[in-house]
């Protein structure tokens, strides 16, 4: 499950400076009034994108998969040779990668508001995967995890570690629409066959959400 995160000082002074305008609530600026926002999303997914990390290669996208919505294979042309087995075992397990990816977006998530400042996403079909971010007063907002229950260091299959998870987005108030990223840094190491060698894929992913009902009265037991 993703590490709440509280609308504390220093949450206060990191997010004006994040995230732009709207901090904490604090003298006579009120906090804002989120209810209206709240509610069940349905969420579509957007092309992903995954760039190799360290020395790889030139820091460009070797996978932008076309438009695709799920990991795709690797070009190994792409790829420098001492990391092609890394490339390969990337290749090699894009099922379990891609289970992983899934967990991270479900198809509808529930929008809550808790207390000023403060954004909670449940999946409206599990309960369990639930996390508390940080909004501003420009409707912005930022999650440290995501909702696929992975934490830092987590085994995302096939050789592959979580290392870092986020969220940022945010709504049109008029429209109730979301938009935003679910960026995720996965660390994979193989063994070449002299050495155990490792390489960092950051994988980046676009939603929109769109405001379909009300929260639910009754929510699916954790």
């Amino acid at each position: 499950m993703m590490r709440n995160l509280r609308c504390s000082l220093l949450a206060c002074l990191i997010l004006p400076i994040a995230m732009g305008t709207g901090g904490c609530t604090g003298g006579s600026f009120p906090a804002p009034d989120f209810a209206k926002l709240a509610g069940l999303y349905d969420i579509t997914r957007g092309a992903v994108k995954v760039t190799l990390g360290g020395a790889a290669t030139d820091g460009s996208d070797v996978q932008s998969g076309g438009g695709s919505s799920t990991l795709e294979p690797i070009d190994l042309a792409t790829v420098a040779d001492p990391l092609k087995p890394v490339a390969q075992a990337w290749n090699d397990n894009l099922a379990a990668l891609n289970d992983s990816l899934d967990k991270s977006f479900p198809d509808q998530v529930i929008v809550e508001f808790p207390s000023p400042y403060v954004m909670r996403i449940t999946n409206a079909a599990d309960a369990s995967n639930t996390g508390d971010g940080l909004i501003n007063a420009d409707a912005k907002y930022l999650f440290a995890g995501d909702l696929s229950g992975s934490g830092q260091g987590s085994d995302e299959g096939g050789g592959a570690l979580l290392q870092v998870a986020t969220i940022d987005g945010s709504f049109n108030t008029q429209d109730k629409t979301t938009e935003g990223k679910v960026a995720r840094t996965l660390i994979l190491t193989v063994w070449n066959g002299q050495a155990f060698v490792a390489i960092t894929f950051q994988i980046s992913v676009d939603y929109t959400g769109q405001r379909t009902g009300d929260v639910p009265t009754t929510q699916p037991a954790p």
